[in-house]
């Protein structure tokens, strides 16, 4: 039904599609969303991946909380430690208390959840392929750090991505594709009749 495209694949952008509108604000519409990341897709691309409810929504707060998404552990350190360290709190069994990043799983699990530093997942089936995405405000600039779980329990993270980029242009591609995606929305509803 209908595409949209935000941003730029070799730095920052969301793709989404709607193939079927629905009118119920916690429904939205079926259909995919993804996230590009330093040139990788992050998320299930296909017509019927998910409701956009969730992603609508999860934009929206982000957007709200503009500026917030920040944590002392995201400085400094590089990617792939912080890709490791997350996905060790989040998804391993049996994480040992030894620290994570200077904290205990619990605290970083803690600051992921208050500063709201992931991206994605969103809550939905949108990001049911393992992918992840690490957001830090770093004043002017945003810190995108992206990765997939890997099958292989020995890798832990897989596809690792990461860029630094203006933190004005990173929100007004959120800002542009929750507008756009609304009005698109609108009209899906309006041709239904």
């Amino acid at each position: 039904m209908s595409r949209l495209f935000v941003g730029d694949p070799a730095k920052f952008a969301i793709e989404s599609y709607i193939g079927q509108a629905f009118e119920r604000l916690s429904q939205r519409a079926l259909g995919y969303f993804v996230i590009h990341v330093a040139g990788q897709v992050y998320g299930v691309r296909a017509p019927d991946a998910t409701l956009l409810a969730c992603s609508f929504d999860a934009v929206s707060r982000r957007l709200d909380r503009r500026g917030s998404h920040a944590a002392g552990f995201g400085i400094g350190v590089a990617a792939e430690e912080l890709a490791r360290s997350v996905h060790a709190v989040l998804y391993e069994d049996g994480v040992p208390e030894r620290g994570y990043l200077g904290l205990s799983a619990e605290e970083l699990s803690r600051e992921l959840v208050a500063n709201d530093i992931q991206l994605a997942p969103d809550g939905d089936a949108a990001f049911d392929d393992g992918s992840n995405i690490l957001q830090f405000d770093l004043g002017e600039q945003v810190r995108l750090i992206a990765f997939k779980n890997s099958d292989n329990a020995a890798l832990g993270v897989e596809s690792l991505a990461e860029i630094t980029m203006d933190a004005v242009e990173f929100y007004q591609v959120l800002e542009s594709w929750l507008d756009q995606f609304e009005a698109t929305w609108r009209a899906a509803l309006d041709l239904r009749g």
